[in-house]
């Protein structure tokens, strides 16, 4: 659990919010940019196929077209008598399997041939006439006519065209009007093929089926005049080429992604639709990689980011429970850090200031030890000094005790009155008082051996060679008595002057 105002939680979460803010950056980015170029790839594609299928619509009427203008032009129409007329229609109906039925008029509109696929005219039958025909007006005004799809006998769409006979550029002699079979279409549009679910269909100017997969529906005569492609393309003033996202299918209402393209001569409407789901498959795909990468790229960045954490705050951490211990006392205490960074180098110091301290510690209080062990002998020297009825046992205590600390072969303790007069003299151990007397007159210490070394001297001359053989302790003054101690371990003091009334030993 991360405490919120430790290290490594301000680490962790430094760090997870810099993540968060990345992963909410790259969110924006693909929902901006990189979703939508997936989306207009998709569409783009469905364009490319709505626009195909548009071209090769144009090409089928161009070349009906064609075959009814190169019979206008070829056969010579307009100089042929009624038979000849007859038996050219004929020949077109045989070489163009589109044509269901012709019919020739003169430049007044009165039919004077007609031939059907499956209807039999007589000579009755001529004589009409299409004067008010739109196909009529239109191509003998020398435009070619293409009228609206009607459904013929056989349910199947038809539509009429009308191309002008031409004698000249200018001179036109009468109109050929056809009525030409779309079922040709059914094929090319059902073999398109749009992503994995997806269809074609061919609606007219008014929004009938023209082909479809379903050849049925063309059949029925089924009406997509509702469908969101084709309201668009109605609207969009024969606009070549749009792409509808978000729509719905009339028939189910399922989400679908359609396309349309315009023939231009015919003014019908190509529409390609696909399912959003099959449609987008891709896209949802790159984005569930997406979604996984971020994921694993998240869930890795935390594991790194804690990880890091805990790096740092690890040493941290055991620096500052180092230094809790040696607060506490523990100055023998060392810190193990292995970190390869600052850190490390912080705890070599950390250690070696602790050595330090440890060191100083032990000086200090070896230093204090010693002043004990000083005040201790000072005590132990005036103890005996107390009241104990008899001066003479009381001196003998006091200088038995300076021997023994200060290392003495031996002392002598003499007092004298105001007159120099001696009143009392005493030596130890008795055996060396002659030499102690004789060393008190001349003023140096006797020539003997060395003293034996005290204990404790021994111990502090150990500790620090440095010091001094001799050691002087003088007696603060009491009343009129003062007393000078010297004390040589190796004969060869000098006793400094007595001034006053002072006792030497």
């Amino acid at each position: 659990m991360l405490r919120r105002k430790t290290l490594r939680s301000r680490l962790f979460w430094a760090l997870a919010s810099a993540l968060a803010v990345l992963v909410v950056i790259v969110s924006i980015v693909w929902r901006l940019t990189v979703e939508p170029a997936l989306r207009q790839a998709v569409a783009a594609h469905h364009q490319e196929v709505a626009g195909r299928a548009a071209d090769q619509i144009q090409e089928f009427m161009d070349h009906q077209i064609a075959e009814l203008t190169a019979a206008t032009e070829l056969g010579r129409l307009w100089r042929e008598r009624p038979g000849s007329q007859k038996e050219i229609l004929y020949r077109l109906l045989k070489l163009a399997p589109t044509v269901q039925e012709v019919r020739l008029a003169d430049a007044g509109g009165r039919v004077v041939s007609r031939l059907a696929r499956h209807r039999v005219y007589t000579g009755a039958d001529l004589g009409a006439s299409v004067e008010a025909d739109p196909g009529f007006r239109r191509a003998v005004a020398g435009e070619v006519y293409v009228g609206d799809v009607f459904h013929g006998a056989t349910a199947e769409p038809m539509v009429r065209v009308g191309v002008p006979i031409k004698f000249t550029a200018t001179d036109i002699r009468g109109v050929l009007l056809a009525e030409i079979n779309l079922k040709t279409l059914w094929d090319p549009i059902a073999d398109l093929t749009v992503g994995r679910g997806g269809s074609a269909f061919v609606v007219d100017r008014v929004g009938r089926l023209i082909a479809h997969r379903d050849y049925s529906r063309v059949l029925l005569g089924v009406s997509l005049a509702d469908h969101p492609a084709f309201r668009l393309a109605r609207a969009g003033a024969r606009d070549n080429g749009r792409v509808i996202e978000g729509g719905r299918r009339p028939s189910d209402g399922a989400g679908v992604i359609s396309a349309f393209a315009i023939v231009p001569r015919t003014g019908w409407v190509v529409i390609i639709e696909e399912p959003e789901a099959t449609a987008l498959a891709g896209v949802s795909r790159v984005k569930r990689i997406a979604t996984a990468l971020i994921f694993v790229a998240l869930v890795g960045s935390f594991g790194l980011s804690y990880w890091f954490s805990a790096r740092i705050a690890r040493p941290i951490r055991q620096l500052q429970e180092g230094a809790a211990r040696i607060s506490r006392g523990d100055l023998r205490h060392r810190l193990e850090i292995t970190a390869s960074h600052e850190i490390e180098a912080l705890a070599r110091e950390f250690n070696e200031m602790a050595e330090q301290l440890r060191l100083s510690r032990e000086g200090l209080e070896r230093k204090v030890a010693e002043k004990t062990r000083d005040l201790s002998a000072l005590y132990a020297l005036v103890t005996p000094l107390s009241p104990t009825g008899h001066l003479e046992e009381t001196l003998d205590a006091a200088l038995a005790k300076i021997t023994e600390m200060t290392g003495a072969d031996g002392g002598l303790i003499r007092i004298s009155g105001p007159d120099r007069a001696e009143v009392l003299e005493t030596s130890h151990p008795p055996s060396l008082k002659g030499a102690l007397k004789e060393a008190a007159g001349a003023g140096r210490a006797p020539v003997g051996r060395p003293a034996a070394p005290h204990g404790r001297r021994q111990e502090r001359r150990r500790r620090d060679p440095g010091q001094p053989p001799g050691d002087r302790v003088r007696a603060p003054p009491a009343g009129v008595l003062r007393g000078h101690l010297p004390a040589d371990r190796d004969g060869r003091g000098e006793r400094p002057p007595v001034h006053g009334d002072a006792a030497s030993a």
